[in-house]
């Protein structure tokens, strides 16, 4: 369907009225046009907003003015990101208190970054996303961790995030066995972890862990990995992927 014009004269005046047609072909197979609807004598910006929206219809589309885009969007973030996962992750983070305690091993700083907001990212996307540092920086950003912590995007850079790995690196020994000594503290003394193993396979390459072999269920020639579920006795989970290696 489209807009037209259908213009007539009377005493020796010209008037413009605007139609809704559409094309279809005649019984004979030649094409022609047809009324849908006299829409009378309108302003051109009126005519000029229906063929938008008529040309949207077409298409499948759907027309938004300007001034209702405007206000939608005023002060609105539009982007997508990531957070469902990593608000469960940073539930566990927050549990065991983690931040703290990294703040307290490193030290008091001037920085405008918490050590423990970079260490935190990190860990999350060792969790979700495994890849490099440098990658990192990059991630943060299209995530909702920026919001959710409270730091500017740009503070999560490669030069922060190699500063607080060198912290890290020096707090190694008393994380560790202040680790030990919170868990103890929880749960009691370490006793049993529970183990579930399983594996899947994917059609095609897929995850670059893994490897061709035979699945549990005795299929031949899949690209499997294993995925071991570990938990301690209050159900505390650890979740490991391996390459399935099977003789």
């Amino acid at each position: 369907m489209h807009l037209r014009y259908s213009t007539t004269r009377r005493k020796g005046k010209t008037y413009r009225y605007a139609q809704l047609v559409e094309s279809y072909r005649r019984k004979d197979g030649k094409p022609a046009v047809r009324v849908v609807a006299h829409l009378g004598a309108l302003p051109e910006p009126l005519v000029e907003r229906l063929r938008v929206a008529v040309k949207a219809a077409n298409s499948g589309q759907a027309v938004l003015l300007a001034s209702e885009a405007a206000a939608m969007l005023d002060g609105l973030d539009v982007a997508n990101r990531r957070y469902l996962d990593l608000a469960v992750l940073r539930d566990c983070w927050d549990h065991w208190e983690l931040s703290s305690l990294l703040d307290e091993l490193a030290g008091p700083s001037e920085r405008s970054l918490a050590f423990s907001a970079v260490v935190l990212p990190l860990v999350l996307q060792r969790c979700c996303i495994p890849s490099s540092k440098l990658e990192a920086t990059r991630w943060v950003p299209r995530t909702a961790l920026p919001e959710i912590l409270g730091f500017e995007p740009s503070a999560f850079n490669n030069t922060r995030v190699h500063r607080a790995l060198d912290s890290l690196h020096t707090i190694d020994e008393q994380l560790q066995q202040r680790l030990v000594g919170r868990y103890q503290q929880r749960d009691g003394a370490f006793g049993a972890l529970f183990m579930d193993v399983t594996d899947t396979y994917f059609e095609g390459i897929g995850c670059p862990l893994a490897q061709q072999t035979r699945t549990k269920t005795e299929m031949p020639n899949k690209r499997c990995i294993g995925i071991v579920l570990l938990v301690n006795s209050c159900e505390v989970p650890g979740y490991v992927e391996s390459a399935v290696q099977r003789p």
